[in-house]
């Protein structure tokens, strides 16, 4: 690698070499077909050159340069430099003037540097270097027979000498026309082994593209093909709650966008299905039933209606912000109001609003609840829940008055469910001053039953996939 003061001294010399024609008329159109007409220091480059394109007539001054182009380049510049310093030279004796025999010998100084950097630059060209190391002692030799005279005056025989010295010279630039053709030949045997390598990738790139693009067909039929194919999970945990024998079963199913779901354990059974914005679910524990159905309209921002029947007739309307797709992207929440029916009059209404947000995989909320009935109650409910890779835990803690009363009550509910396979869950359920109900249900009320109670869950389950 060239060092910082040889790259200066290199360009000093390619200026040189610029330099010597700038009076050259320029008027003849651009040689190659891709390169304005007014860039007419490449134009100069090709006329002295340096340059010579592709076969195509075009520059491609956007492209990348190999080394064998560079040392072209850098070896033919060297080329007419030396040239033009040997013409000088000659021009300078030939008219027997003291002022143009020291121009002549700052000329020789500046082609022995120039052709120090040329040959620091072209060491690992063969096909150079040999004709270089034989140039660089003759301008040596030259730039010293000329120190000696030109301090003082010379006859015409040594002016002579020095002639013959300089025709050498040009002897030697001619021989370096023959290596700078050796060394050209190597550079179209590399443009032509590119190109075709070029052809061959454009060939390659487009059977590629071909299979790619076949690939892909094929990616969306199976990814198609396996959305359409059902799938079906069965399992069921065994374990101990409150002291007692405790289990569950369960089934998860889906089919070309239409999910079902059931469980049956002690508390009760739960059957759901959902597809295409409808929901259908029945609900029984503890002697109470409650059936329901559902439309979702919209994305984002949704609303829900409900119409259900457990104890009574009833409908919910809710308008939902999602935190994916919503105005506020992060945002959990929702609001909405009910009505039912009891014994043929419309006496019971609900009025609800919850929000969150969504930090990672952890979603806090909070929600207020109204239910005015034959035994009217506030709820407010602070949720907690966190997905992870290897399970989910679930939380909540609620606050329940009924101001006919003046009771009070509160919960609290904690769970976690393992993701592996057997998986585990661990859980934690704890009542004071009511008989847990269901936020925002019509049928799963909260009553004030004045007890304290604390259950502990520990399950351990099983899943088939099919």
């Amino acid at each position: 690698m060239l060092s910082r003061e040889n790259r200066w001294l290199l360009a000093k010399t390619a200026f040189s070499v610029w330099s010597v024609s700038l009076g050259l008329a320029l008027a003849q159109q651009a040689p190659f077909t891709d390169v304005l007409p007014t860039l007419e220091d490449i134009r100069f480059l090709y006329q002295k050159g340096i340059v010579q394109g592709y076969p195509d007539g075009t520059f491609r001054g956007k492209e990348y340069m190999t080394r064998y182009q560079a040392a072209a380049m850098l070896y033919r510049a060297y080329l007419v430099f030396a040239d033009d310093v040997a013409k000088r030279v000659k021009e300078a004796l030939t008219q027997d003037s003291q002022a143009r025999l020291e121009e002549a010998l700052s000329a020789i100084e500046e082609l022995k540097e120039g052709l120090r950097i040329v040959q620091e630059a072209l060491g690992d060209y063969p096909e150079v270097r040999a004709n270089l190391e034989e140039t660089r002692k003759n301008v040596e030799g030259l730039a010293e027979e000329l120190a000696q005279v030109s301090s003082q005056m010379v006859t015409r025989e040594e002016i002579g000498d020095l002639i013959a010295s300089v025709g050498s010279l040009e002897n030697l630039i001619q021989r370096g026309e023959d290596g700078l053709r050796a060394l050209q030949i190597k550079v179209n045997v590399l443009e032509a082994a590119l190109r075709d390598l070029e052809g061959r990738y454009q060939a390659g790139q487009g059977e590629l593209n071909k299979k790619v693009y076949d690939l892909g067909g094929r990616v969306d039929a199976l990814e198609k093909q396996g959305k359409n194919r059902p799938k079906l999970t069965v399992g069921g945990s065994v374990g101990l709650s409150d002291g007692g024998p405790d289990g569950e079963v369960f089934v998860r199913g889906e089919k070309e966008g239409v999910r079902l779901t059931g469980r049956v354990n002690p508390d009760g059974v739960q059957v759901r299905a959902e597809g295409g914005g409808l929901t259908l679910e029945h609900v029984q524990k503890g002697g109470v039933s409650e059936s329901r159905a559902g439309y979702r309209l919209f994305e984002g921002v949704a609303l829900g209606l409900e119409l259900g029947y457990g104890d009574s007739a009833f409908g919910v309307a809710r308008l939902i912000h999602e935190a994916d797709g919503g105005l506020i992207p992060g945002v959990v929440a929702e609001a909405g109001v009910g009505a039912g029916f009891h014994q043929g009059s419309l006496s019971r209404n609900l009025l609800f609003a919850r929000a969150g947000y969504r930090f990672g995989s952890v979603t806090p909320s909070l929600g207020y609840y109204r239910y005015q009935g034959e035994e009217p109650y506030s709820l407010l409910e602070g949720r907690l829940d966190w997905q992870a890779d290897f399970g989910a835990l679930g939380g909540y803690y609620r606050l329940v008055a009924f101001p006919g009363s003046g009771n009070r009550g509160s919960e609290y509910g904690v769970r976690f469910t393992s993701s592996t396979n057997p998986f585990v869950e661990f859980g934690v359920r704890g009542a004071n001053g009511l008989v847990a109900g269901e936020p925002g249900s019509f049928s799963f009320r909260y009553r004030d039953a004045s007890i304290t109670t604390t259950a502990f869950t520990v399950r351990v389950g099983y899943k088939l996939e099919f």
